[in-house]
């Protein structure tokens, strides 16, 4: 169930990536790296594995390590432990 205690992992729709013009696909060669850490040659060889993993089924890429990631809708959620608040309270004027 998802509630006001449940975290999310952020994820990357590729469908939504492919749209991308050249000026923002060239940017995303900064952070969107190979598995292992390796950087595209290209805006071309970046689109290519893009199609290649929405050709296979995968819609989503995590931007994190996720253990509930689902590659069509993303992170699933995680609960969260409910904490307690225990700062003070503000002083409020009379």
């Amino acid at each position: 169930m998802v509630n006001e205690m449940t975290e999310f992992h952020l994820g990357l729709s590729i469908r939504g990536a492919l749209r991308w013009g050249d000026y923002e696909m060239r940017n995303a060669l900064k952070w969107i790296k190979k598995d292992g850490g390796a950087v595209f040659a290209s805006v071309s060889e970046l689109r290519g594995e893009m199609a290649e993993m929405l050709a296979s089924g995968i819609e989503m890429i995590p931007f994190a390590e996720c253990d509930n990631w689902d590659d069509k809708k993303g992170c699933l959620g995680h609960e969260k432990e409910k904490q307690c608040d225990t700062s003070p309270l503000p002083l409020q004027p009379v």
